[in-house]
């Protein structure tokens, strides 16, 4: 029987895995809680399930006001773990210090830990009580991750490779041989690797737990702009896919993966199942935004990133000379107020330079002076304050269209 200490330590480690399917489904909490599993769902799932509800125990009732310890300790948990938020996105959502965030998180997590600790020792919990919304915390998930994680570029053959050598202890207790074939020559994709690795992993650990033969083929390779990826089950039923397709951490994968436009399907080839998932090779278009106040180029930032567009900002006409020396855009979004040299001089400067004689620039400015803007060659010309749909909508508008400028006010 585990001390008090060992299940908060063991508490505190699930909770910081709480999405990693492969590092729960062998956790040592779910071997010591032996909780009943619902039907075609896997240990990581119900263990993950477990955790939320118990963090849902520390909910105060609404009479209690939502400034208080009570409540900030169960926000905390709620907001880091399940959320996926990072500390600083947390104390900026409560309007709390870091040193507060510590306080409550430690709090809290002993408050669970506490729950665990008195259920384990009042005997086994019944399984409808571990039924929760999966797909509404799957959901909410994917929303956090994709607003608040910036894209990257990701090199597939290592992240493969490091899929494989995680997923390998698991792959040996279940007495699967894993094989890989990977193309040397993958592109990279444009997505967050931590979600991606993810969504893999859970794909992955599905096929192997599932599995009714014995050895899985991870593959993959390149085809139209897209890295595909294959899981093969050889000698496995369509029986084994049924449970796959059926399960939350397959569904869990999908949703992550649909968060930087990938995609899934299973494939009930006789004595050949397999899952295959599709991610763009696409690289994102570049946005260049020189303009002096800060607050604009945030705004404007969130807007394309959303929008999945690259973006680097200048606040001066000699910042975005280097900016532009370094690389060239596939836009600029340029103010006319800069500090010492004006937008117009570094419209003209663009224009007149080869390299980025032809790159689309959408002059946005207060000032309104919209011939003089297209005489001098600018694209398009919006007028401050900018929605985020007129924003977005003229620059897709801009970059789409072939070599030549527009000559036309948006």
């Amino acid at each position: 029987m585990p001390t008090r200490d060992e299940i908060a330590r063991l508490v505190k480690d699930a909770l910081v895995n709480l999405y990693d399917p492969v590092r729960l489904q062998s956790h040592e909490l779910t071997q010591i809680l032996a909780l009943p599993r619902l039907d075609g769902t896997t240990d990581s799932e119900t263990l993950r399930r477990y955790l939320r509800e118990r963090i849902d125990l520390l909910r105060p009732p609404r009479t209690v006001p939502q400034n208080t310890r009570a409540w900030l300790g169960h926000q905390v948990l709620l907001l880091h773990y399940v959320r996926c938020l990072s500390l600083d996105e947390v104390c900026h959502d409560l309007n709390i210090s870091q040193a507060t965030f510590y306080r409550r998180q430690r709090e809290a997590t002993e408050a669970l830990s506490s729950i665990v600790w008195d259920e384990l020792n009042s005997g086994p919990r019944p399984a409808a009580a571990l039924a929760t919304a999966e797909p509404e915390h799957t959901r909410q998930r994917a929303i956090a991750l994709a607003s608040r994680m910036p894209a990257q570029s990701v090199i597939m053959t290592a992240l493969m490779e490091g899929v494989a050598q995680t997923i390998a202890r698991l792959a040996k207790g279940e007495g699967v041989a894993l094989n890989m074939a990977v193309a040397e020559d993958l592109p990279d994709i444009w997505a967050d690797e931590a979600m991606v690795r993810q969504a893999l992993l859970a794909l992955l650990s599905e096929c192997v737990c599932r599995a009714d033969g014995d050895r899985v083929v991870l593959e993959a390779g390149y085809k139209r702009n897209e890295v595909v990826v294959r899981i093969r089950m050889p000698g496995s039923s369509s029986r084994a896919l049924t449970e796959i397709a059926g399960s939350q951490t397959y569904r869990t994968g999908i949703e992550l993966l649909r968060v930087y436009r990938g995609r899934v399907s299973i494939a009930h080839k006789a004595n050949l199942p397999s899952v295959c998932i599709g991610l763009s090779a696409r690289q994102p278009q570049s946005v260049l935004i020189v303009d002096d106040d800060q607050e604009t180029v945030n705004l404007y930032t969130r807007y394309l990133d959303r929008a999945d567009y690259v973006v680097e900002s200048a606040n001066t006409a000699d910042a975005a000379g280097v900016a532009l020396a370094r690389s060239v855009p596939d836009l600029v979004l340029l103010d006319v107020l800069l500090p010492r040299r004006d937008g117009w001089t570094v419209l003209n400067t663009l224009r007149s330079t080869p390299t980025t004689a032809r790159v689309p620039v959408i002059v946005c400015s207060v000032i309104e002076q919209p011939e003089l803007a297209i005489s001098l060659g600018a694209d398009r010309v919006l007028n401050k304050p900018i929605s985020e749909q007129d924003l977005l909508v003229t620059v897709r508008q801009v970059v789409s269209e072939p070599l030549g400028r527009a000559s036309s006010q948006a």
